[in-house]
């Protein structure tokens, strides 16, 4: 492969746009493709989302859930009792590494929890020092 001097000194410089194709650094695949292809509706105990119309409804009750809340929550409903870490989370929900504080992942989970309701809010559970899971057949103590 021939490269030209200028941009040999791009390359050189760090200038992603310099380097031929198969030379750039890859990022993985985009995970929001991955979410565009799955297009049936997850059930998954009491919760039924929809991706296509962006829909989450809980013991028949449809659930107003904010872009992340809903991204976050498909991703959970979609792999029941695996748990994940915020880190984990965060890449699936964000397409990206986590940077600094991973504990914005708390704060959706206990807004997602207080629109699930008292009945449904134990399917969310913590696990100490790791993360989370979504359990469909965990009961409200």
């Amino acid at each position: 492969m021939y490269l030209s001097y200028p941009r040999l000194q791009r390359l050189h410089s760090g200038c992603p746009s310099a380097a031929p194709a198969d030379m750039r650094p890859s990022r993985g695949p985009d995970p929001r493709s991955s979410r565009l292809a799955t297009t049936l509706p997850v059930r998954s105990g009491a919760l039924v989302i929809d991706r296509l119309q962006r829909t989450a409804v809980i013991g028949g009750r449809q659930l107003d859930l904010t872009y992340v809340e809903f991204e976050l929550l498909a991703h959970l409903a979609s792999r029941p009792r695996q748990v994940h870490t915020r880190h984990q989370l965060i890449s699936a929900v964000w397409g990206r590494p986590p940077v600094g504080e991973t504990r914005t992942i708390d704060v959706h989970i206990a807004r997602l929890r207080r629109k699930f309701g008292p009945e449904h809010r134990a399917t969310l559970t913590t696990v100490r020092n790791v993360g989370y899971t979504y359990d469909p057949t965990r009961k409200a103590p």
